[in-house]
């Protein structure tokens, strides 16, 4: 990772719109970077559970903030390839995203996302590969 991390509250500032709804929030950086967002009926399919496209984004933001948070800042970018996740349970209430560091080149970064819920159940698992791209000069 870079020397200097952001803080969490630092990292709420580049929250994604489409998240904002869910009442997503950064909420630790190290040792891994994670975040949670909150059941709600912005994101509630008929269920009552959390849509899983949701917990994809979830998944995926995560998981490129921490890819981001391990390349050079403002010289290179991590842009998603693949994302595979694997549902578990019905994710309902507040939920964790956790994405942890599978391997990290000079061309790709790799990380598990564990999911789970305000009872640590598991509630889905993803892996997500991430492109490290040269950002182009202004």
């Amino acid at each position: 990772m870079n020397n200097q991390l952001p803080s969490p509250e630092q990292l709420n500032n580049f929250v994604l719109p489409n998240m904002k709804d869910s009442d997503f929030t950064y909420t630790s950086v190290e040792p891994h970077l994670a975040a949670t967002i909150t059941q709600n009926d912005h994101n509630s399919q008929h269920t009552g559970a959390i849509q899983g496209g949701v917990l994809c984004t979830l998944a995926e933001t995560v998981a490129n903030m921490a890819g981001q948070l391990s390349v050079p800042g403002g010289r290179y970018a991590v842009v998603g390839q693949t994302l595979n996740i694997n549902y578990c349970k019905a994710a309902k209430g507040v939920i964790r995203a956790t994405a942890k560091p599978l391997h990290s080149g000079r061309r790709s970064c790799v990380y598990s996302v564990e999911i789970t819920d305000s009872d640590d159940n598991l509630v889905a698992i993803a892996t997500f590969t991430g492109s490290i791209v040269k950002q182009k000069a202004p």
